[in-house]
């Protein structure tokens, strides 16, 4: 009978390894999604838009300051809310396997990029127009 108790035991202990493994694993998924995404905070919309390509939509926020766009696709949406300078200050992302993370800026690590040279920003814009006209280019 305690053969059989072992056995039993043995088996207990196998299911909650593999338990705690995928538990491990989704946690590392959570962790590594949420520095990819707090990347982009601090970032204007159009470092954004060349990374991951136009927004699906964008809406002004209620408070008429800034708005907030996102980026879709069959299985997860992800949402940057920019402020009126249209720098991106927090982040949703949502996943049916993964659930719902959030970032959002540390207020003290925020700058409102007035040290960031005006040909910096010009080179941007210029990129964003060439991704815009360039025949066969379909922004996806």
């Amino acid at each position: 009978m305690s053969r059989y108790v072992t056995i039993g035991m043995m088996l207990g202990v196998l299911s909650l390894a593999v338990n705690l493994g995928c538990v491990s694993t989704k946690d590392r998924e959570r962790r590594a999604l949420t520095a990819e995404f707090n990347k982009g905070l601090g970032q204007y919309k159009d470092h954004r838009i060349i990374e991951a390509g136009p927004p699906d939509n964008c809406m002004v926020k209620q408070t008429g300051r800034g708005e907030v766009c996102e980026w879709k696709t069959t299985d997860h949406s992800v949402r940057y809310y920019y402020d009126a300078g249209g720098v991106a200050r927090q982040w949703t992302y949502k996943d049916s396997q993964v659930g719902t993370l959030e970032g959002a800026q540390d207020p003290s690590e925020s700058s409102d990029h007035t040290g960031e040279s005006e040909s910096v920003k010009q080179s941007i814009k210029d990129v964003i127009d060439d991704m815009r006209f360039t025949p066969g280019f379909s922004g996806h």
